[in-house]
């Protein structure tokens, strides 16, 4: 594995069942290239769906601010 980065990355949004392989790939000279081309093909049935916030192919300016107001008041409890 190339960094801490990357393990930071895979134990925060990588699904739970889907970690031990990911790592075991990154860190394998062989299999790296084809994690890291699945990950970036098939990115939803790796990410952890908990952390998806927005989904989609575009977002406007207007709208992401309404998305990240509304983050911030559900996590200050307003």
């Amino acid at each position: 594995m190339n960094n801490k980065f990357e393990l930071e990355f895979v134990n925060n949004y990588i699904a739970k069942g889907k970690r031990e392989r990911i790592l075991y790939e990154l860190t394998s000279k062989k299999k790296r290239k084809n994690a890291i081309s699945r990950f970036c093909h098939n990115t939803l049935e790796y990410i952890d769906k908990n952390k998806v916030v927005y989904a989609g192919n575009s977002i406007s300016v207007n709208e992401l601010e309404k998305l990240i107001k509304n983050i911030q008041r559900i996590k200050t409890g307003m």
